[in-house]
């Protein structure tokens, strides 16, 4: 069985934001049972750097840092 996901998150600031590090775990964790075909992840603004990493339980995180002023940030998981 297979399953397309799609999730956004949006932030929204009552002024603007100059610096900004967002820790995400959006990113399906590959299994025996599991397996993630495809994966996109948009922001914006886009980061000005971002890091795949892995948790201490095995979990993906991606790790954003905006640097540009923004008062507001969409963070969208999508298919290819």
């Amino acid at each position: 069985m297979d399953y397309t996901v799609l999730h956004e998150t949006r932030y929204t600031y009552s002024s603007p934001v100059t610096v900004s590090q967002q820790l995400l775990h959006l990113k399906p964790r590959s299994l025996p049972r599991q397996v993630l075909h495809a994966w996109a992840l948009e922001a914006e603004p886009g980061p000005a750097e971002r890091r795949e990493d892995v948790d201490y339980f095995g979990n993906p995180v991606t790790q954003i840092t905006l640097a540009t002023s923004h008062q507001a940030l969409s963070v969208a998981k999508n298919p290819p």
